[in-house]
C-alpha cells in the first residue's frame, strides 16, 4: 500500500471519529445476585482444563509444563460484546493449585472473577474446578489474552480471547480478516526449579528466556534435520493477496520485550492499544512488552507486485522478532505467506543472514509515547486535567539485594513493601479478608493519606469513588549496584490514562504541557513501561537514585480489590505487586456474607470436585 492510500485511510477514520461516539457501558446487573448450585443440570459456555505434561514444546525441546487443554497455547476465545458466559476452569494438576486471569478485561463487579490469587480470590486447588461469571460491556471490543496467575505457569497456559463488537455495530476499521501473533519466551527449565531459585537463598536469575515463540512455534537456531517437525518449526501466517488484514499482536511474554517487523511490508497502520481503539498511525515496526496488545493492519502485495521479471511468484516473507532489555538480545523468525500456489512452506530453515534492521532498544523516551491519540471519546470517563486531579501516589520501585547467613537474596519492594501471592497459615486473599472481617482489616485512608497514599498495615493503596488519582511510579536504583531494568505495569479493574515517561523526577507542569498538545485525546490503556534508562545515563547515578517515571491517571469509578503489577513473571514472583482498595466498605463488599460465604476458604463451596457441585454467585445471571 503506497503512502497515498494509507493517507486517504487516515482521512476516512478521521471522518468516521467525529461521528461514532463511544456508548457509555452498564456495570451492574438488572437484577439481584443470587446463589446457585452448579450441579449436573448446569452447562458452562466453555470449559478450559489446565493440567500438567511433559509437552514437546517450542524450540526443539521438552519439559514439564502447564498447559490448557492439552495444548500450548490454549484455545483461542471468541466473544461479542454484551456476551454473558460462563468459563468452567477445571485444575487437573495433582501438586499444583492455578487460576485463570482475563487479561485486559475489566471484572468490574463479578467480584470473584479476576483470577488473582491472594487478592480477589482463593487459587483453584488441585483436582477442583471454579466458574468464571462473564458480562461483556459496550466498549470491550478489543484483543486479549488469558493466562495462568500463579508461579511460572503463564509461560505456556495461556490463550488468545477476542471481544468482537456487537450484533449491528461494526469496528470503526475495514480489514478483510484478523491474524494472531502470540508471543511466549521459551525456557528449557522447569516453572518449579525457576519458581524455586528466584525464591530460595541463595537467589539464583532464571536467566533470560532461550527463545521465543509465535503461536506456541519457535526454531532452536542449533537445532538439526531430524528434529524439523516435532515442535521445533517457525510460525505461517497464511495471507491473500491484495487483502487488510487486522494483526493482533499479544505480548504473552514472561520476561522478553519483543520487537517485531514483516520484511518488504513496511507500512502497518496501528489501530489498537490494550484493547482501545486509536488514530490510525502508521509504523514499520511494533515494540510489545509482556501484557501489550496492539493491532495493525497489514496491506498484503498484490499478485502483481509478487510477480518477478522471470514469471516466478514470490509467496513467502519473513516475519522478525528481536528482544530487548535488559541483555536480551534472541532473534526469531516467523513465515508470511502468500497462498498463491500449492508450493510447501519449508517451516524449519532459518534466513542466512538478518532480513531486516529492526530498532535499538527504546529507553525512557519511550515509543510513540506523543504520537497516538485515542479513537473513541468515553462520555463517562473523559481524560481528567492536572486540575481535575484530586490526589498524586508517588510509588517508589526498587530491588532490594540482601546478604544474609544463607546467602544473597533479591526481591522487588513498591512504597517500602512487596505483595507476595503466597499461601500461607497466617494470609487470606484480601477480598476474601474484607468480607469475613468487615472494617476490621479495610485499609485505613487516613493513614494512608499520612504515608504516601500507601496503608503500611494492610499493605495497600486505598482510594474513595469519584477520587482522581495520579500514579507516579518511580524506578529507584537497587540499593546494591544501583541497576533498573524496565517494568511492564499492568492495572486490573480499569484502563488508565497513560500520560507519559521520562528521565528524572516528575514535573507535572512541565508533562501538562505535552498532553494538552494532543488535544486531550490520550489513550486509555492497561498495561504500560516503566523504562530504564539508557545504560550510559545509569552510569552517572547510583543506589535509591531515581532513574525514571512513568504517570497514570484513572477516575475511581470501579469499585473492588485490583492489582497493579509488573508483568514480568520473575518481577511478580519476587513481589513488584500492588493491590488498590476502591471504594468504602459498603462499595468493595456490597454483597450479603451467605451470598458469598463459598468463596471464603480454600477449596471452599464455591470451588466445585468430583464429589461436590459448585455452589457459585450468579451475579449478572438470572
Amino acid at each position: 500500500m503506497d503512502i497515498m492510500q494509507i493517507y486517504l485511510y487516515f482521512i476516512a477514520s478521521v471522518v468516521c471519529q467525529w461521528i461514532c461516539v463511544q456508548a457509555a457501558a452498564n456495570y451492574y446487573p438488572a437484577t439481584p445476585p443470587s446463589v446457585v448450585v452448579h450441579d449436573d443440570t448446569f452447562r458452562p459456555d466453555i470449559i478450559l482444563r489446565l493440567s500438567g505434561v511433559v509437552l514437546a514444546v517450542a524450540d526443539c525441546t521438552s519439559r514439564y509444563s502447564s498447559v490448557v487443554n492439552g495444548t500450548a497455547p490454549g484455545p483461542t476465545l471468541r466473544f461479542k460484546e454484551g456476551d454473558r458466559a460462563w468459563i468452567r476452569v477445571y485444575n487437573d494438576h495433582d501438586n499444583e493449585n492455578t487460576t485463570i486471569h482475563w487479561h485486559g478485561l475489566t471484572m468490574r463487579t463479578s467480584p470473584f472473577s479476576d483470577g488473582t490469587p491472594m487478592a480477589s480470590q482463593w487459587p483453584i486447588p488441585p483436582h477442583h474446578y471454579f466458574d468464571y461469571e462473564f458480562q461483556l460491556q459496550p466498549g470491550d471490543a478489543g484483543t486479549y489474552f488469558y493466562h495462568s496467575h500463579v508461579g511460572f505457569q503463564a509461560i505456556t497456559a495461556s490463550g488468545v480471547l477476542i471481544v468482537d463488537e456487537a450484533d449491528g455495530k461494526k469496528p470503526p476499521y475495514d480489514y478483510d480478516d484478523d491474524l494472531i501473533i502470540l508471543f511466549s519466551d521459551v525456557y528449557f527449565q522447569n516453572d518449579s526449579s525457576m519458581l524455586n531459585d528466584l525464591t530460595s537463598r541463595p537467589f539464583t536469575w532464571s536467566g533470560d528466556p532461550d527463545n521465543v515463540a509465535v503461536n506456541g512455534k519457535s526454531r532452536a537456531l542449533n537445532a538439526t534435520q531430524e528434529q524439523q517437525g516435532s515442535g521445533c518449526e517457525m510460525a505461517v501466517l497464511d495471507v491473500e493477496p491484495n487483502k487488510a488484514y487486522r494483526v493482533r499482536f499479544i505480548g504473552g511474554t514472561a520476561f522478553s520485550q519483543v520487537y517485531v517487523a514483516f520484511e518488504e511490508h513496511a507500512s502497518l497502520v496501528l489501530i489498537e492499544i490494550d484493547g482501545k481503539y486509536v488514530m490510525p498511525h502508521v509504523v514499520d515496526h511494533l515494540e510489545v512488552v509482556p501484557g501489550q496488545r496492539y493491532s495493525a493492519i497489514l496491506f498484503t502485495k498484490t499478485l502483481q507486485e509478487l510477480t518477478g521479471a522471470d514469471g516466478k511468484i514470490r509467496d513467502r516473507f519473513w516475519v522478525q522478532l528481536e528482544t530487548r532489555s535488559p541483555d536480551n538480545d534472541t532473534t526469531a523468525y516467523a513465515i508470511l505467506h502468500y497462498k498463491v500456489n500449492s508450493n510447501p512452506v519449508d517451516t524449519f530453515t532459518l534466513p542466512a543472514t538478518k532480513p531486516l534492521t529492526l530498532a535499538s532498544e527504546t529507553f525512557t523516551g519511550g515509543w510513540l509515547e506523543d504520537k497516538i491519540q485515542m479513537y473513541y471519546p468515553d462520555p463517562g470517563n473523559p481524560f481528567p486535567r492536572l486540575e481535575e486531579v484530586t490526589r498524586r501516589i508517588i510509588v517508589n520501585v526498587q530491588e532490594i539485594v540482601t546478604n544474609g547467613s544463607m546467602g544473597i537474596g533479591a526481591f522487588f519492594e513498591q512504597s517500602g513493601s512487596p505483595w507476595f501471592e503466597t499461601i500461607t497459615n497466617t494470609m487470606e486473599p484480601y477480598l476474601v479478608s474484607l468480607y469475613r472481617n468487615n472494617t476490621a482489616n479495610f485499609p485505613n485512608y487516613e493513614r494512608a493519606l499520612a504515608n504516601g497514599g500507601f496503608d503500611p498495615v494492610t499493605k495497600t493503596f486505598p482510594a474513595k469513588m469519584g477520587e482522581v488519582l495520579e500514579i507516579v511510579w518511580y524506578l529507584i536504583g537497587n540499593n546494591f549496584t544501583g541497576t533498573v531494568e524496565s517494568h511492564p505495569w499492568h492495572m486490573h479493574g480499569d484502563h488508565f490514562y497513560d500520560c507519559g515517561t521520562g528521565n528524572g523526577t516528575y514535573d507535572p507542569v512541565a508533562n501538562e504541557a505535552l498532553l494538552v498538545a494532543r488535544h486531550g485525546r490520550i489513550t486509555r490503556r492497561d498495561t504500560s513501561n516503566l523504562y530504564r534508562p539508557a545504560p550510559s545515563d545509569q552510569q552517572t547515578l547510583g543506589p535509591g537514585a531515581v532513574y525514571s517515571w512513568r504517570a497514570m491517571r484513572i477516575r475511581v469509578q470501579n469499585p473492588g480489590v485490583w492489582m497493579i503489577h509488573c508483568h514480568a513473571l520473575q518481577h511478580m514472583i519476587m513481589g513488584m505487586q500492588t493491590v488498590w482498595v476502591f471504594g468504602d466498605v459498603n462499595d468493595v463488599t456490597p454483597l450479603p456474607k451467605d451470598l458469598v460465604d463459598g468463596y471464603f476458604t480454600f477449596g471452599g463451596a464455591a470451588y466445585g470436585n468430583a464429589s461436590r457441585a459448585a455452589r457459585v454467585l450468579h451475579y449478572w445471571h438470572d
